[in-house]
């Protein structure tokens, strides 16, 4: 190689050699970059994943807590239902239901309850709930009331209801009777969180009230052994089994309803002209999450 080309053409041969170094340098970084991310997944995903059994609902952790995986005694991923029955919710302690205390003992609503009042003082309320819990506990979740006539509200030309939800202090002040919630699993004890009232209540005025209900029971005056149902969320329509005359089954459904801690919900009913007190044997229904 002459000197001519040995200037011109080392240059070229070293600039290849640094090219092809170069190549293989990058390939050796990609292989060990792959081979990392292998060892440090082998550790995460190389063994199973285990959660926290508990067939009891667990404490809950505040918002963006990082908590265990809730599984059931066998094994079983525990995840929140959107749909189906309730089952689930009564196993695991979170359903609750509300009867009248003696069966064949109706709970009189107030006399003369001719239209729609819900002030202080006022007596229109038949139920009562209140959730007791803290700020950032549990909410209580209406599935649905059942109101079975014992005595009608004479004259009444209709049979309307309303539910109110509220904030702030309890309401309750007087009348009607304290219920007690029970699970519907007889092996859970644990007690309800509602306070609950039936009957012809006096409350005090609701704070920053909301209707969260409204509809017509019955579009003639009731007559005993009517029942009325109000589903909470239902996807199903409501509807009524009865001619005007004969008892029957009624059915409305409303918005899905939650109380929140410290709040209240009210079922209030009339019926325009009515002159006597109407009785009620009931059972209701929510479960608390």
């Amino acid at each position: 190689m002459d000197e001519f080309s040995s200037i011109v053409l080392r240059p070229l041969i070293i600039r290849e050699f640094q090219l092809k170094g170069e190549k293989s340098m990058k390939k050796y970084t990609c292989l060990l970059s792959i081979m990392l991310i292998f060892a440090l997944a082998i550790p995460v995903f190389g063994q199973s994943i285990n959660g926290r059994t508990s067939r009891a609902i667990p404490q809950a952790a505040p918002d963006t807590n990082q908590t265990a995986i809730r599984t059931s005694r066998y094994g079983d991923l525990i995840v929140i239902p959107m749909h189906g029955k309730k089952h689930a919710l009564v196993d695991e302690g979170s359903y609750f239901l509300a009867t009248n205390p003696t069966i064949g003992t109706a709970i009189s609503q107030t006399t003369n309850i001719t239209a729609y009042a819900d002030t202080a003082g006022a007596v229109g309320n038949y139920l009562l709930w209140r959730n007791t819990d803290q700020t950032g506990g549990k909410r209580v979740y209406i599935d649905y009331i059942k109101l079975m006539c014992a005595a009608v509200p004479v004259s009444a030309t209709s049979w309307q209801y309303a539910l109110v939800l509220d904030y702030g202090t309890a309401r309750y002040t007087s009348g009607g009777s304290a219920i007690t919630a029970v699970s519907p699993n007889g092996d859970i004890g644990t007690p309800s969180i509602v306070q609950m009232y039936a009957g012809g209540l006096t409350t005090a005025v609701g704070i920053s009230k909301r209707i969260v209900g409204r509809g017509t029971l019955r579009g003639v005056v009731p007559t005993i052994f009517d029942t009325f149902m109000i589903l909470s969320g239902a996807i199903e329509g409501g509807g009524s089994m009865a001619s005007a005359a004969a008892s029957g089954r009624f059915v409305d459904v409303t918005a899905p309803i939650i109380i929140g801690p410290g709040q209240n919900l009210t079922l209030i009913m009339w019926g325009a002209a009515n002159a006597a007190a109407p009785t009620f044997e009931f059972e209701v229904a929510w479960w608390e999450r």
